[in-house]
């Protein structure tokens, strides 16, 4: 597990561990403190001072990288007076990058480690007095050398200092976990709707991984051909499986999200919070027909291999079904994976983690307001979209029936005219000139635009 610069002078039995899990080993009468920083400083009895930094960069890192960081922080460390400057003697060695030199009335010395392949690094800057001098003997290398990531395994999840992180996308939700470990995540959305929180932090040498959410378990629907994928009216892409209990799911889930090589040890079957997530997605109304939500919550113990040696891992899914919609979700999904000396810290520190999860009011107040809007959007689409279906239906039903009567006056012989004066429309038999009507209703046809007498009036064809 551990991931350090090696180990110290076994003679040395006091040993300083920090809040993160960080230990160094120490000689007699010397000291060792966190700074606000995340230093470790180490001061000796006789004015030694030792600065240890340790973090994760952007990318692997390797000799060029390492001295590139290592010539920019050691100018920012061992800073001159004007008119003064320290000649450096630099040395590489697989792993570590070095400067030595005089600084000062002091000897300095400053390096940069890092795991192979890996982007963990620790620098360490160190000085102490020129009278000191040199020893074969120095303490020095050895607590440098000590210095590793190494909590007690038999120490709980109390030995680490936890704060509280914040989703940093949308601030959706707050979580504690052990100060200095690397995070990422955050809520995840689907179509611009909430769809899942999720988050991964890991011990600062990657050996305890501890997730929660996986935004890439899609929602299941159970009608339709298995394996497809379909959107329901709010653009949530559905597929269609068959409903799984959560030991049914996790039996499939673990291989693949952890790869081939992991073996399924057993399950545990969580009653208690099942009842939790039955009572808490309850919507039921047994008279229109909307029954009980269903439940299901397993805990899932497996074993990994990763570059020969063994993880073990811990998965608790709890599933959701609804069945009056037919519709089925992973609601929550979270575990660990350790080596088997870390088995049981992981498992402590997952269950102080997680029911630190809290979603913010303040979030679901202006989510709330948010969905009854795109709501209230989504009917006054919707009434638009009927009413523009109904015109266009009446439109297409009206030209059918003109059609129709179009048709039939063909076969009659007849033909339809607007008498504008009194608002009617009558049926007379087919000619081709003006047509004209008096006010006792006598309807005749000329052959020019005259009209036939003074009490007539011009008729119009449709």
């Amino acid at each position: 597990m551990s991931r350090g610069i090696g180990v110290g002078n076994c003679s040395w039995a006091r040993a300083y561990q920090d809040s993160r899990g960080y230990r160094v080993t120490l000689p007699p009468r010397w000291q060792a403190e966190t700074s606000e920083n995340g230093a470790i400083r180490v001061l000796g009895p006789e004015q030694e001072k030792i600065q240890i930094y340790p973090y994760y960069g952007d990318r692997a890192y390797d000799s060029e990288l390492a001295a590139q960081l290592l010539f920019a922080e050691r100018s920012n460390v061992f800073k001159n007076p004007p008119g003064y400057s320290t000649e450096w003697q630099d040395e590489s060695t697989p792993g570590l990058v070095r400067s030595y030199g005089v600084w000062g009335q002091n000897w300095a010395v400053a390096g940069v480690k890092w795991v192979p392949g890996s982007n963990f690094i620790v620098e360490y800057f160190s000085h102490f007095p020129l009278a000191r001098g040199l020893r074969i003997d120095d303490p020095i290398p050895g607590i440098l050398n000590s210095f590793t990531f190494a909590p007690d395994p038999a120490g709980g999840a109390d030995q680490f200092q936890f704060v509280q992180w914040m989703d940093p996308n949308e601030g959706a939700f707050t979580v504690e976990a052990p100060s200095g470990w690397p995070w990422t995540g955050g809520l995840m959305r689907e179509n611009h709707s909430p769809k899942m929180d999720v988050w991964r932090l890991h011990s600062p040498d990657h050996a305890i991984q501890i997730f929660f959410g996986d935004e890439k378990i899609p929602y299941f629907i159970q009608q339709g051909q298995p394996g497809t994928f379909v959107s329901n009216w709010r653009q949530k892409t559905m597929q269609v499986r068959p409903f799984q209990r959560a030991d049914q799911f996790l039996a499939e889930y673990i291989p693949q999200r952890f790869g081939n090589t992991c073996s399924l040890s057993g399950f545990r079957h969580l009653p208690g919070i099942e009842q939790i997530f039955s009572q808490r997605n309850d919507i039921s109304m047994p008279g229109l027909g909307i029954s009980r939500p269903v439940a299901s919550v397993f805990e899932a113990s497996f074993t990994c291999k990763s570059n020969g040696q063994d993880r073990l891992g811990l998965v608790t899914a709890i599933v959701v079904l609804q069945p009056y919609l037919d519709q089925w979700e992973v609601q929550n999904i979270y575990g660990f994976l350790s080596p088997p000396a870390y088995r049981d810290l992981s498992s402590q520190i997952l269950n102080r983690i997680v029911p630190t999860h809290r979603r913010d009011p303040f979030w679901s107040a202006n989510q709330s307001r948010h969905d009854y809007n795109l709501g209230q959007r989504q009917r006054e689409t919707q009434l638009e979209i009927g009413k523009i279906h109904d015109a266009a239906w009446r439109r297409s039903r009206e030209a059918r029936d003109r059609m129709a009567h179009d048709f039939c006056n063909a076969i009659l012989g007849r033909q339809d005219v607007l008498d504008p004066m009194f608002g009617q429309v009558l049926s007379v038999p087919w000619t081709t000139g003006p047509l004209w009507r008096d006010s006792s209703g006598l309807v005749i046809g000329t052959d020019s635009g005259v009209s036939p007498g003074l009490d007539f009036h011009r008729l119009f064809r449709f």
